[in-house]
């Protein structure tokens, strides 16, 4: 395993001009996990998040699969085929992709109106590229979105990204909008791209795919894989997945998707009949050209980054707050970089008077508005109960004028062990002159980071947010850890 400070070098330095194996071995190591080195590097494919808004759980189980099935490494002849790892090995043994292809096609369904009783079928396709060591994707969709008029309508959506800029086209409006990206964040969603589901997947799940045939496809013999369980997301909801898996070479042929409601019959919701990886994906795949009668929203030169590292506003009671960024660590503890203002005040004011005295593992400054904790929000009524997290005061930065703090939270309870990915939302209370009550503000993702990729994401973020493009030196994993432990011991815990 490398070094926190190889891993970091390997990663900055990912760009087009990176050898094949030196882009594996960035991208091995970003996971964090590799393969048993007694073992031969194995032909793999890693998992990506396609985009449905329509059967976001049949997606989720299928790119599961993807990464599940590209885990096996076999030996020899069919007949003497023996994997060295099998799927329950999904949670600790991931290797690289450079490239993805995978085309889909998912069925919407709705009521009849000229067949009582009964639903149609909307065909829709999909298609999706991955480019790891560059941090490009491309992809389509269609899904059912509001048009002018606030109706949902089915749309058909294209994107484009590199590690600079994300080009987003709704070919139904004929409209385009440019944004500028991050590097800290593109970083993050590759690796969440390549990784977000596999930590919803308990051992007991990965363990109950069973093989249920085999199948013969352009002259290369799959094992089919399959599993049947309730939706942990909904009561009543069952999903069959099949995969198509070749046993010598790992490679995927078809991954189908089916779902129904308690003693209904099982319809087809997702599946994909090409998967290919490591192939070669020139740059015209994922470059961009806007249609002459395409409405730009804005250009590429004018592109909204939005405030910091581009995360959203949240406003209440004449001030606002702009959470730029969050991580979990492995111990449960959150940091979070927000900057917040008064609206009725310049904005550009400068707040250095307010990060006077500050320690890390003290107070938070008195922003206007404060995040001054964190609730987790239950999806499911089945989901585990509610846990709050007590803000405190890590560090500050400061970009182009705004001042950033970044504070790190704790939970003021045991946090429940449980499979499911948290998500959160802020606890904001206000210091204006008319103060108005507390509120429970937007929500935040989970973004889980390792301790080895602690420098690559928290400093590198902070360096991104200070003019100087350096991040405070006291704020290392360890301290972070040692600071989160104390706050738990004031609270009891």
């Amino acid at each position: 395993m490398k070094t926190p400070e190889e891993l970091n070098n390997l990663i900055r330095n990912a760009n087009c001009d990176a050898s094949e194996a030196m882009r594996r071995r960035i991208w091995e190591d970003v996971a964090g996990k590799l393969p048993s080195a007694q073992a031969a590097e194995p032909s793999v494919t890693r998992k990506l998040r396609l985009r449905s808004p329509t059967i976001r759980l049949a997606v989720a189980a299928a790119i599961t699969l993807v990464v599940a099935v590209g885990l096996w490494h076999v030996f020899g002849p069919f007949r003497a085929a023996t994997p060295a790892y099998g799927i329950t090995d999904l949670s600790t043994l991931l290797a690289s992709v450079r490239t993805l292809h995978v085309q889909s096609t998912s069925w919407l369904y709705e009521p009849d109106p000229n067949q009582g009783g009964f639903e149609k079928a909307t065909v829709v396709p999909s298609e999706l590229w991955v480019d790891v060591p560059n941090l490009r994707t491309h992809w389509t969709l269609c899904g059912k979105y509001p048009n002018a008029e606030g109706e949902m309508v089915l749309t058909r959506m294209e994107s484009f990204r590199d590690r600079q800029h994300t080009v987003e086209i709704n070919h139904s409006r004929k409209m385009v909008a440019f944004h500028k990206a991050s590097v800290v964040q593109r970083r993050l969603e590759i690796r969440d791209e390549i990784e977000r589901y596999l930590h919803e997947i308990t051992q007991e799940q990965l363990e109950s795919f069973v093989l249920v045939g085999q199948e013969t496809i352009y002259g290369t013999l799959y094992n089919i894989w399959e599993r049947e369980a309730e939706s942990i997301h909904q009561a009543g909801t069952f999903t069959k997945v099949r995969c198509w898996l070749a046993p010598v070479t790992g490679d995927v042929g078809r991954i189908y998707i089916w779902g129904k409601k308690s003693a209904e019959n099982w319809r087809l919701g997702w599946c994909a009949d090409t998967i290919e990886r490591d192939i070669e994906m020139p740059d015209s795949w994922f470059t961009f050209q806007a249609p002459a009668d395409y409405r730009q929203v804005n250009t590429l030169e004018t592109a909204y980054e939005g405030e910091g590292l581009g995360q959203g506003w949240y406003t209440m009671g004449g001030a606002r707050v702009c959470a730029a960024i969050n991580f979990t660590l492995d111990d449960g503890t959150m940091i979070v970089a927000w900057h917040s203002d008064d609206l009725e005040r310049d904005r550009y004011e400068d707040q250095a008077s307010l990060f006077t005295g500050l320690v890390p593992g003290g107070e938070l400054p008195k922003l206007p508005m404060v995040v001054y904790g964190l609730k987790t929000v239950r999806l499911d009524s089945f989901s585990p109960p509610e846990v709050t997290y007590t803000g405190r005061h890590l560090a500050f930065t400061k970009k182009d004028g705004w001042y950033y703090e970044w504070a790190f939270y704790v939970p003021t309870e045991p946090l429940p062990t449980s499979s499911e990915r948290r998500f959160h939302r802020m606890l904001c209370r206000f210091n204006l002159p008319q103060e108005p009550p507390p509120q429970v503000g937007n929500p935040l993702s989970e973004n889980k980071i390792k301790a080895q990729e602690f420098d690559l994401f928290v400093r590198e973020a902070m360096a991104e947010l200070s003019d100087d493009s350096k991040a405070p030196v006291h704020v290392t994993y360890e301290n972070v850890i040692r600071w989160a432990k104390e706050t738990r011991a004031a609270l009891g815990q």
